[in-house]
């Protein structure tokens, strides 16, 4: 028997620290693991455990052994989460499986490109239609959870309850001017969410940033040197609804777009959205 740890069961073992940490919930609600078998006679031999089905072809990069054990690839993985997952979700899960957790110079495990590859090989997998649509909305290089929730509210158009800024990036690295660099002690730095060709960059503040009031002032003077625009954005205007709108009418001017909503789907899905803030107990985020 052919049997492959699968869904939420494959994404513990996955090493992706910012799914892991907003995921947190759904991982521990797991009770037994879930699996994927390849034949429908393999599903009545797992002893209870739940069990999946995938008699469709899947693509080479699909299947995997990790010490010993068949599990699903972080891309199969994805296709199979879309299907129990909704469109915001999705979008959620493919950036933290995109992200760079440690910063410029660390690692990304997958791409978006080697997600949407293996999403277009995968025809005729439940939730690749679902993944496919949300790897639009997808970017790779977000540093932390609250990046994405940023790309969100901005990025995302206007029928999912974004503001559709188009063009925006995670992490957009500057490099500096001399005086600039000598202000703060680096040759570059990297704007949150940027939008490069206008020039205009969203910062998020956590609360340890109180800690560093003194290199951020230094660090957004250099930036304004550089000719770059930076909004900072707090906890508190992207959780109360009132200051959220208030973020989204001032980024709309500052980009020159009307805040007109034309949709009735606006505000149902910019409440989702807020629904699906991360809720982090006593954890900095």
């Amino acid at each position: 028997m052919k049997k492959y740890i699968s869904h939420l069961s494959a994404l513990k073992i996955w090493n992706f620290p910012l799914a892991h940490l907003y995921f947190e919930q759904e991982i521990s609600a797991i009770t037994q693991t879930q699996y994927t078998v390849l034949n429908r006679a393999d599903r009545f031999m797992l002893n209870g455990q739940t069990a999946h089905i995938c008699t469709q072809d899947i693509p080479s990069n699909g299947l995997c052994i990790k010490h010993g054990v068949g599990i699903v690839s972080p891309h199969l993985m994805f296709i199979q989460l879309a299907k129990q997952f909704d469109i915001f979700q999705t979008i959620i899960l493919g950036n933290l499986l995109c992200s760079r957790p440690g910063g410029a110079f660390a690692s990304q495990q997958i791409t978006k490109s080697e997600l949407l590859d293996f999403v277009i090989q995968a025809k005729g997998h439940h939730g690749q239609r679902r993944a496919y649509q949300a790897l639009r909305y997808v970017k790779d290089n977000a540093f932390s959870v609250m990046e994405i929730f940023v790309d969100l509210f901005l990025g995302l158009p206007m029928c999912m309850g974004g503001l559709g800024l188009k063009g925006g990036v995670f992490n957009y690295e500057i490099i500096l001017d001399y005086e600039s660099s000598q202000a703060i002690k680096k040759d570059r730095c990297f704007i949150d969410y940027c939008f490069p060709e206008p020039k205009i960059g969203y910062e998020y503040q956590s609360e340890y940033h109180n800690q560093t009031i003194d290199q951020d002032s230094s660090r957004s003077m250099a930036l304004s040197r550089m000719n770059y625009r930076i909004t900072t954005i707090t906890k508190s205007q992207l959780y109360d609804k009132n200051k959220l709108k208030q973020l989204l009418f001032y980024a709309a001017k500052i980009h020159k777009i009307k805040y007109q909503i034309r949709t009735p789907n606006y505000e149902k899905n910019l409440n989702r959205i807020r629904q699906l803030l991360p809720r982090f107990p006593n954890r900095i985020i």
